[in-house]
């Protein structure tokens, strides 16, 4: 029972990552090489950040792993995982960004529109087929910021508008935390602080970023 849940889970965010790729090539303005080129780097980032919650997994149940290795892949995925695939997943595109590996705001705004257009998706399956009333919120936000993006992508340069969606979404789930429970991403319970962390980074890099643009 306990695989099969795991197999539908797992079913369900491929499906939507999915339809969130489909949805960014044939909604995005940019040319056909372009899309590949950045549809390529966000699939290989989510593959990579797959491995990362494995890794993260075998870090946070290590004496389990010692002694029965096979064990470990037994144990589900918690957000402590999470949060460690999220911090090596940063580091990772950090590294190869710096080294003109990643062009790193083509791939922050490909990155959203497929992760706001997966979350939206995720969410209304969750609400439709389990009656999951928690995802309407999440399913709300995202659809808010998926409208934003669209009404702001040629009114703001690449690095504003980045910053502009990740402000939206982190807000929302900040504001949401205060009329429910807690608050998911795709099914992972995570801490207020979590969304805060990229809240204020949005709010940082658009007022520094227009204060240098100002002072040149």
């Amino acid at each position: 029972m306990a695989i099969t849940s795991k197999l539908l889970f797992f079913g369900i965010v491929t499906f939507s990552f999915l339809a969130g790729v489909i949805a960014f090539y044939f909604l995005s303005e940019q040319s056909k090489e372009q899309k590949k080129k950045e549809l390529d780097e966000v699939i290989t980032a989510l593959l990579n950040f797959v491995i990362f919650m494995i890794i993260g997994k075998v870090l946070i149940h290590w004496r389990i792993f010692i002694d029965d290795p096979l064990a470990v892949l037994a144990y589900p995925s918690n957000s402590s995982a999470f949060y460690l695939a999220v911090l090596f997943s940063i580091v990772l595109i950090v590294y190869k960004s710096k080294y003109k590996q990643l062009p790193f705001v083509g791939f922050s705004t490909a990155f959203l529109h497929i992760f706001l257009s997966a979350t939206f998706l995720y969410e209304f399956i969750q609400l439709v087929w389990k009656n999951n009333s928690l995802s309407l919120g999440n399913m709300i936000i995202a659809g808010l910021v998926l409208v934003l993006y669209f009404y702001l992508r040629e009114r703001l340069k690449s690095v504003n508008l980045v910053c502009a969606l990740l402000i939206g979404w982190s807000a929302g789930m900040l504001i949401l935390s205060y009329f429910q429970p807690f608050i998911t991403i795709f099914g992972f319970i995570v801490v207020s602080w979590f969304v805060l962390v990229f809240l204020v980074l949005g709010l940082a890099v658009m007022i520094i970023r227009n204060l240098v643009l100002n002072r040149q």
